[in-house]
């Protein structure tokens, strides 16, 4: 049995009066003892007020206390060095720094009253407390981040929040970033000095990206008019918020760059930008940039927004991507594929297609897609900036063009050849529409496109879809996006063509089934004929049987089969009474044999399909189902035949797991097309 103590994450928070030994000495031991006794106090009382927190050690001019939350201990070191502020205090005042970050910890029993705090996280805390001077708290990175989100505008609008940079603390083998939180106005922007225990480490072209930080109900410098609302998302590059303009309401992402390596990439993603805009003008499904700030800091993008959020965000609103009919999934997908062949046709490629970055907003009250953020985005022919008098400043040119690798980007939507390290082509962008493809039409976005995808997407035409565009092979691969899109509004004409030939098909086999069925009748009757009188009435009543059979064929041959719905005269209201009058027919002459009836039924059930009479055709479907089922059982080729039908009808009708199911109860599996 492991002995060991539990390993807990919690925030710890290190406090020490600042000067302690000096004013010791100054006013005497008595003195500052009772100055001390009234810290303590104090420190106590905020921590009671505090759920789940609870102080560690008491080091006689400090504390180390544990956190629930970063929130938590940052509210609280701002409470205590807001109550040391305001006094009253006679005489000399305490002034404290603190220090906090978030760890594992280890209590263990030191033959004491009280259990002993461990692990490396205190160590961390200590050294970052005694990096800071008298007044100043500092923190670690993720609880930095966390407390900004936590404590809301009401809050944190009262607040300064900075980043000083990296450290390299005693003890610790990686650098350290060290961030500042205190009252607007009182928090110094100069970074802590250092020490030997404690190192900035710093390069030269950092500096400008340190400072400032965003949080919620602040104002960003130099558009004091736009207040920031809340973070979006987080990237190599730095931050995503959104803000409000105060007097107008209108809402804009800013995107915001805290690393200096990184501008090059805002500067490519402006280049790009520019020359989309110059080239195409400007489109709808294409996001707009507003502003740049790259002259300053904070550097920033200011790009449009749009209420509904991303794909992933306006799906989850509606109940996930599966609850959206499968034609709005499809259509959306068509109009990304438009704005990614857009990009292609003026040598863009964007290289991190994904739902993140299809943002969707409303037009004409439907759903339609924007394409966003060229942040990692090349060019495929570096004159197209010369053509359109675009500067590419901040960055070599080689930075912008096709000869960079196929890495980078998302890796769940990346093609297999970016692991090769070989040029990124329009080919890359295709495999990722068709990875999003895949997820769209089994109404999940977030699996990813693993062996066996297959089996998941029952439509043929779809699968044959996603599977040109995630082919292994880039040169085997769909041409382009634009071919994607053409394929998917095409979708219903190519489903009538497919259509068409099963429809042939199934007339041909009704025919000699009632051939064959003809035949075995007439056999019987030369076989049978000098048998007894009761065994007449038998056979006759089975020749009458194959007649019927024969009628009712005959009627579907008649009214069906010599009429192409898509060009008949009169239009859908003549196919539509042909198909009600063969209905009737069959549901009020009654056939013995199931298997003659299930080859009527799918008949029907397949011009209700082509007709995009979906419900109408999954009441044929499922009655031929199970008719097929009982008369030739699970495994026959017509059955399995039917329960593709059935499950692509129930695909076409938004219902994927359903249509799954389905699919695999009949045991379905490909076949070639003729």
């Amino acid at each position: 049995m492991d002995s060991r103590p539990a390993s807990r994450l919690r925030v710890l928070l290190f406090t020490d009066v600042a000067g302690s030994v000096d004013l010791k000495r100054r006013i005497g031991n008595a003195a500052y003892g009772k100055l001390i006794a009234r810290h303590d106090e104090t420190f106590r009382a905020i921590v009671a007020d505090e759920k789940g927190a609870e102080i560690l050690n008491d080091t006689g001019d400090g504390f180390l206390a544990a956190f629930e939350t970063a929130s938590g201990a940052v509210a609280a070191a701002l409470r205590f060095q807001d109550a040391l502020a305001r006094g009253p205090w006679e005489g000399e005042r305490l002034a404290v720094r603190i220090g906090i970050h978030q760890g594992e910890v280890q209590s263990v029993s030191s033959g004491g009253e009280r259990e002993k705090v461990v692990g490396l996280a205190a160590d961390v805390a200590a050294r970052v407390m005694g990096l800071a001077e008298k007044g100043r708290i500092l923190l670690t990175r993720a609880v930095f981040d966390d407390a900004r989100q936590a404590l809301g505008p009401d809050e944190g609008a009262a607040l300064a929040w900075r980043a000083y940079g990296r450290y390299l603390l005693q003890g610790i083998d990686e650098p350290v970033e060290i961030h500042g939180v205190g009252r607007e106005g009182s928090l110094p922007s100069e970074p802590p000095t250092g020490s030997e225990k404690a190192r900035r480490a710093v390069a030269a072209d950092e500096e400008a990206t340190l400072g400032w930080r965003p949080a919620p109900g602040h104002a960003i410098p130099g558009r004091e008019e736009f207040s920031l609302e809340r973070k979006l998302g987080t990237g190599g590059f730095g931050e995503v918020w959104l803000a409000t303009r105060a007097k107008l309401g209108e809402k804009r992402v800013f995107k915001f760059c805290f690393e200096a390596e990184k501008l090059r990439s805002f500067r490519r993603e402006i280049a790009l930008f520019r020359l989309i805009r110059s080239a195409l003008g400007e489109r709808p499904d294409i996001a707009r940039l507003h502003e740049v700030e790259l002259e300053r800091p904070p550097f920033y993008l200011e790009s449009e927004f749009t209420e509904d959020g991303d794909l992933a965000d306006w799906a989850a609103r509606r109940g996930g991507i599966a609850s959206v009919p499968l034609s709005t999934r499809l259509d959306l997908l068509a109009r990304t594929a438009d704005a990614v062949a857009a990009a292609h046709s003026v040598g863009v490629l964007h290289k991190d297609v994904k739902p993140s970055n299809v943002l969707v907003y409303t037009a004409d009250g439907e759903p339609r897609p924007r394409l966003a953020d060229f942040g990692i985005g090349i060019l495929t022919d570096r004159r197209r900036l010369a053509e359109h008098d675009i500067t590419a400043s901040g960055f070599t040119l080689s930075r912008l063009t096709a000869g960079e690798s196929s890495g980078s980007g998302t890796r769940l939507y990346s093609p297999p050849e970016s692991a090769l390290g070989v040029p990124f082509t329009t080919q890359g962008d295709v495999y990722a529409l068709g990875v999003m493809l895949y997820q769209l039409v089994i109404g999940d976005l977030r699996r990813p496109l693993g062996v066996g995808w297959e089996r998941d997407v029952a439509d043929p035409i779809l699968r044959e879809d996603v599977a040109a565009c995630v082919e292994g092979d880039p040169a085997r691969r769909l041409a382009s996006a634009k071919e994607l899109a053409e394929r998917l509004r095409a979708l219903p004409a190519r489903r009538r063509a497919r259509f068409r030939r099963r429809f042939v098909r199934a007339g041909l086999t009704a025919a000699l089934a009632l051939a064959a069925l003809g035949a075995a009748a007439a056999a019987l009757y030369l076989r049978e004929r000098d048998l007894r009188k009761e065994a007449v009435a038998a056979r006759e009543k089975a020749i009458l049987n194959a007649r019927q059979a024969e009628g009712l064929v005959g009627l579907l041959r008649d009214t069906l089969l010599s009429v192409d719905p898509a060009v008949a005269r009169g239009g859908e209201v003549t196919v539509r009474e042909a198909l009600d009058t063969a209905i009737a027919r069959l549901e009020s002459a009654p056939i013995e044999e199931p298997a003659v009836e299930a080859a009527l039924r799918d008949i029907v059930g397949q011009a209700f399909f082509h007709m995009g009479r979906y419900p109408e055709a999954r009441v044929q479907f499922e009655a031929a189902l199970s008719l097929y089922t009982r008369a030739n059982g699970a495994d026959d080729p017509d059955t399995l035949s039917m329960g593709n039908n059935l499950a692509v009808t129930l695909q076409a009708l938004g219902e994927p797991a359903e249509a799954e199911r389905v699919a695999r109860a009949a045991q379905w599996r490909s076949r070639a097309e003729p």
